[in-house]
């Protein structure tokens, strides 16, 4: 009988055939095709491999990718977190919920006194801040520019007083300008008796629709009262901070 060893040699193909035994019918001879073969080493590598995850689980620093990643027990209205639990909760996307940042913090640590009366005063909110690639900036004559068009938020106030001689009532007034022209009423206050502090505060939301908007607020002594009254600081003898004369706040809404 030719020996094996001197057949010729060739690289085989997963369409060749091997002969061998089939011990599970009677040791039959038969042909066996590579490509099964290689197709039962897959299986049974996979095989020792999920079971050796199952039953000591698997850590691995390398990316996983697959179709699908199935909890045991999990269900279609859960997620999977980080720390393999599972979560039922609804949360919001943060592109529906509406945020606020704030955009301009201001205030002014000097008196503010029209000099007569029937002569507006603009009301100034300290340093400059901000610039034209802020949504909103000012200036140091207190003039406010939304640089961008969108939804904003506003609390300002202004604390009013009056100084000097005692005698008669002070008519003081506030009001708000939007690209110089008045918007909404005038705030008026009756002045009775000198030091005594009221604190002005407005709330108000602001939708601007067009860039470069300008919103400046002025205080008057009017002439139907004495000429007093304007926005002075209060110094705290505690060791507290000293509280402006007037400030102002805005959010932008997202």
């Amino acid at each position: 009988m030719t020996k094996i060893s001197v057949y010729e040699d060739i690289k085989p193909s997963v369409d060749d055939k091997i002969l061998g035994t089939n011990v599970d019918s009677s040791n039959e001879t038969v042909n066996f095709l590579v490509s099964d073969i290689i197709d039962l080493i897959t299986h049974e590598e996979s095989i020792q491999t999920l079971q050796q995850v199952t039953d000591e689980g698997s850590v691995t620093t390398n990316n996983i990718e697959a179709n699908s990643f199935i909890k045991t027990g999990g269900t279609s209205s859960q997620f999977l977190k980080a720390d393999g639990s599972v979560d039922t909760n609804t949360y919001a996307l943060s592109s529906a919920l509406y945020g606020t940042v704030l955009s301009l913090s201001a205030k002014s640590m000097v008196d503010q006194v029209p000099s007569s009366t029937n002569t507006p005063l603009q009301v100034k909110f300290g340093a400059a801040q901000n610039t034209v690639s802020d949504a909103v900036m000012i200036d140091s004559l207190g003039v406010v520019t939304f640089n961008q068009t969108g939804n904003y938020i506003l609390n300002a106030f202004g604390a009013i007083d009056r100084k000097g001689a005692s005698g008669g009532t002070a008519q003081f007034f506030f009001r708000g300008l939007i690209n110089g022209v008045q918007v909404g009423d005038s705030k008026g206050f009756s002045l009775f008796h000198t030091d005594i502090t009221t604190l002005y505060e407005l709330t108000i939301p602001l939708e601007i629709t067009v860039a470069g908007t300008e919103l400046t607020y002025e205080v008057m002594r009017d002439s139907s009262g004495i000429n007093s009254g304007g926005l002075y600081i209060k110094a705290s003898s505690g060791g507290w901070s000293t509280a402006p004369s007037a400030m102002i706040q805005i959010w932008k809404v997202n």
